[in-house]
C-alpha cells in the first residue's frame, strides 16, 4: 500500500475550501490546522485578502502573519479587529493580536492594542489577561480601573481592588 502525501499550498486550500467548509471536510479541517505554518508571499497574500474579501479563512489571517511578519502588521491586525463584525472570529483575532504583540513587541502600540482587546473582546478570561498586563504596565486608566470594580468576574474585581 503506497501512502501519498500531499503539500498544502494556498492555492490547494482555496480550491479545496471553495468545494467544502473545514467544519464538514476531514480534508479541509486539516488543511485548515496547516494554514497558520504556511509562509511567503503567497501565504501573506492570502491573509490580507481573506479579510479583506471577509472569507472565512480570515480566521487564520493573524497567524499567518506572525510567521511572516513585516513591519506595519500591528496596525494593519489592530483596523482588521476593529472592522470584524462576527463575534467569534473577533475573539480568535483578537487573541491572537495579543500572541502577535508577544512574539514581534511593539511597545508604542501595546497598550491601544490591550484597550482594544478590552473593549470588543466577549469573554472574561480574556479582560482578565488584558487587565492584569495593563496594570503591569502601570497603564490601566482610571475609567477602566472603575468599570472593573463592578465586572462580572471576581478574578477581576479582586485583581484591581488589591491593587487600589
Amino acid at each position: 500500500m503506497t501512502l501519498v502525501k500531499k503539500r498544502w499550498t494556498v492555492d490547494a486550500f482555496r480550491k479545496k475550501s471553495e468545494q467544502q467548509s473545514p467544519a464538514k471536510s476531514p480534508v479541509v479541517g486539516k488543511a485548515a490546522d496547516a494554514m497558520p505554518r504556511i509562509t511567503g508571499p503567497q501565504a501573506r497574500e492570502f491573509a490580507i485578502n481573506a479579510v479583506q474579501q471577509a472569507l472565512p479563512e480570515r480566521s487564520f489571517a493573524v497567524e499567518m502573519l506572525m510567521t511572516d511578519y513585516q513591519p506595519g502588521d500591528h496596525e494593519l491586525v489592530l483596523n482588521w479587529c476593529r472592522q470584524e463584525r462576527d463575534r467569534e472570529l473577533r475573539h480568535h483575532l483578537l487573541r491572537d493580536m495579543r500572541q502577535l504583540w508577544e512574539l514581534h513587541p511593539q511597545p508604542e502600540t501595546e497598550v491601544q492594542m490591550l484597550l482594544e482587546c478590552y473593549e470588543r473582546g466577549p469573554c472574561c478570561s480574556c479582560r482578565e489577561s488584558v487587565v492584569d498586563r495593563l496594570m503591569k504596565l502601570s497603564a490601566l486608566p482610571e475609567n477602566l480601573r472603575a468599570e472593573c470594580a463592578f465586572d462580572a468576574s471576581d478574578d477581576i474585581r479582586e485583581m484591581v481592588s488589591a491593587q487600589s
